[in-house]
């Protein structure tokens, strides 16, 4: 078994498992898994946003027709492992996020602008952000964490615009 080159998109494996592949290499672009069984799938980890992990569902039709993905495990909590969750609960509400105890923690009580002040410590960052289309819809994350993005990265300015 073996992927004949590392190309963007869904590839099949061997007896019902499928790598998801964004080869760009870039902070961000994570690759997922799919284990299709009978009637029902798993899917390990979901992307960095909405469009990506909806493009990638979007190519897991075929295989999850009959197999509907009903658990994602949520390997860790960077969010290019889970920021696309919203994306999989806004098709199957009924679906189950599985991760591990500390993982869930960091999900639901880090911000995730804590994360990036950590990525980006000692260097410049400029942000634009608007409440209203925040793509942490789930878990109870809030647009507030935009509120924290001053304090956290110690901002020299910052401009609302209209």
């Amino acid at each position: 078994m073996s992927i004949a080159g590392y190309t963007n998109g869904l590839h099949q494996l061997d007896g019902g498992c499928f790598a998801y592949l964004q080869p760009y290499g870039g902070w961000g672009w994570s690759n997922a898994g799919l284990i299709v069984g009978d009637g029902q799938s798993l899917l390990v980890d979901t992307l960095f946003d909405l469009d990506l992990t909806a493009a990638m569902l979007d190519a897991m039709g075929s295989a999850t027709a009959a197999a509907p993905v009903d658990t994602v495990v949520n390997t860790h909590a960077n969010g290019d492992h889970c920021y696309g969750n919203a994306e999989v609960t806004r098709r199957r509400p009924d679906v189950s996020i599985v991760a591990s105890v500390a993982t869930a923690h960091e999900m639901t009580d880090v911000p995730p602008v804590a994360n990036l002040a950590e990525l980006f410590a000692g260097s410049p960052v400029m942000a634009v952000g608007d409440p209203n289309q925040s793509i942490y819809g789930w878990r109870g994350a809030s647009a507030a964490n935009l509120d924290q993005f001053a304090t956290l990265f110690r901002a020299d300015a910052r401009y609302a615009l209209s």
